[in-house]
């Protein structure tokens, strides 16, 4: 009984460890675009461009909130070469000048929008903790 044991704890090791090589084989990572502890840029990017679209369709924009959507998804950009290079303070403060740029941006288009298109605007934004376009918790 030991042995049948002993050749069934092998046969799982052997077969979490063949699992485990396939996922790191995988061009993914482990499912998703940022986990593993790699980001894969190229998917963010198509992810964060698909839900934009989403979005924007679903608001049904009037010339004038076309303008003001255009500079908020202008100011929704990422340097992430440029970040790479500098200390962790800088890299952080960095990072907070362009939310508060962004969070501008956002409050300039949010004022142009009718109560409907708020409502569908806010229940398009991930809530914190949420992961935007895969609509799923980071937990």
């Amino acid at each position: 009984m030991k042995t049948l044991r002993k050749i069934l704890l092998v046969a799982g090791l052997v077969a979490t460890a063949g699992y485990g090589m396939n996922v790191l084989a995988d061009d993914r990572g482990c499912g998703g675009p940022m986990m593993g502890g790699m980001m894969n840029h190229e998917r963010m990017d198509k992810m964060r461009e698909q839900h934009q679209t989403k979005v924007h369709d679903a608001l049904k924009l009037n010339p004038t909130q076309e303008a003001a959507w255009q500079k908020l998804i202008a100011s929704h950009k990422d340097h992430p070469q440029e970040l790479d290079k500098l200390t962790a303070p800088e890299r952080m403060e960095k990072i907070i000048g362009h939310m508060q740029e962004h969070l501008a941006m956002l409050k300039e288009f949010y004022a142009v929008l009718t109560p409907e298109q708020r409502k569908t605007f806010d229940e398009s934004m991930p809530k914190l903790g949420e992961f935007p376009g895969l609509g799923m918790p980071l937990r």
